[in-house]
């Protein structure tokens, strides 16, 4: 029971960027993902649409859409702050997280790839995504690369974290976010993503 209080009080006080000590991390959390209430985005308004027509198409409740919403506005966000040169989406991810890419440029086909060995960023969600050892090579490689998990299977995260030479890891409760950068030292933090 205390160490659940504890992992939630860390994991809120890390969302607000308190006790975050990488500047990378701390403005990644601070300037991007929690900007405040006041700021918003030009693609929140078709993320929104987006989780209305799914709400209207398979009848989700008022939390999933929430949800939804909060995922696409996280991949808006994340674009927005490690501007990667290609993004790569796994098949059956939601339609709020396709209007996020094509609201943050990635709708281009030069930038939205085919193939993931080849994308600079992947997004990655459920038990049927690829998972395993293809996948930690990838994250391996040399060069500026990011990977955005939702509801992976327990473990998945920690595992490819530790094969990551450098880099940064915010993970939450649902979903966790990995990017690697030159010359930073690996560093992990609990946040609500």
């Amino acid at each position: 029971m205390i160490r659940r209080l504890t992992k939630r009080y860390r994991r809120w006080r890390h969302t607000r960027g308190f006790g975050i000590h990488s500047p990378f991390a701390f403005s990644l959390i601070s300037d991007w993902l929690r900007p405040g209430s006041v700021y918003g985005m030009y693609g929140d308004s078709d993320i929104t649409e987006a989780a209305d027509r799914i709400e209207q198409d398979e009848g989700i409740g008022g939390r999933e859409r929430r949800r939804l919403i909060r995922r696409g506005k996280t991949l808006l966000r994340l674009l927005g702050a490690t501007h990667p040169r290609t993004l790569w989406l796994a098949p059956g991810l939601p339609a709020t997280l396709t209007a996020a890419a094509a609201a943050g440029g990635y709708r281009v086909p030069g930038r939205l790839c085919d193939d993931w060995r080849k994308a600079m960023m992947l997004v990655l969600g459920g038990e049927n995504a690829l998972y395993g050892a293809e996948l930690m090579r990838w994250i391996a490689q040399p060069g500026q690369r990011s990977l955005l998990l939702f509801d992976a299977p327990e473990g998945v995260a920690e595992h490819l974290y530790a094969a990551m030479p450098d880099g940064l890891m915010l993970l939450g409760r649902r979903a966790a976010f990995l990017t690697r950068r030159k010359g930073m030292r690996k560093l992990k933090y609990t946040v609500s993503l």
